[in-house]
């Protein structure tokens, strides 16, 4: 809960309540007792290939495989046939989730993969991009502004760069 300077009162996930207190230290108390189950529950849950706790809330991944969707809070993000988390990346205010469209069928065997920048006003998913190689998973350095993520490719590792919620393929120097 919120208890705002205006005297309104407002839901806020466990991990924004300590700036709250740090502006009104009067409310810790009572914002340690009502927050006291979330906490405990958020903290029993595992950043796994369904789950993955963000600064702004929870996702899951819910459904059965052919029909998944990626949560979070109540908004839906993406959909897929058979999806996974992969990483978190703090890039800024944003928590930047990895996820792995695992199934995309023939035409790309290692499937396809999208970034869900996660902040105060929600989730945005990022185009899809990836090398098709069966197998390959990026891995990804945080840098300025973004990330710089490099995936195994048919002729040697490509490059992606991804800032502002927009993925670019880098062409390879000559």
């Amino acid at each position: 809960l919120v208890f705002a300077s205006d005297g309104t009162v407002r839901e806020q996930v466990p991990e924004q309540a300590v700036e709250t207190v740090k502006g009104s230290p009067q409310f810790g108390p009572v914002v340690d007792a009502i927050c006291a189950p979330s906490r405990k529950a958020l903290a029993a849950v595992k950043d796994d290939a369904a789950n993955r706790r963000t600064r702004h809330g929870l996702m899951r991944i819910e459904g059965e495989r052919g029909s998944q969707r990626v949560m979070l809070k109540r908004q839906q993000v993406a959909t897929g046939e058979s999806l996974a988390f992969i990483a978190t990346y703090r890039v800024g205010n944003d928590d930047v989730v990895l996820v792995h469209e695992r199934d995309t069928g023939n035409a790309c065997p290692g499937g396809q993969f999208g970034l869900i920048a996660v902040n105060a006003q929600g989730a945005r998913l990022s185009d899809p991009f990836g090398t098709c190689v069966e197998g390959a998973m990026p891995t990804a350095v945080v840098v300025s502004g973004g990330l710089d993520i490099t995936l195994a490719g048919t002729e040697g590792p490509e490059r992606f760069r991804y800032a502002s919620g927009i993925v670019e393929y880098v062409p390879r120097e000559p």
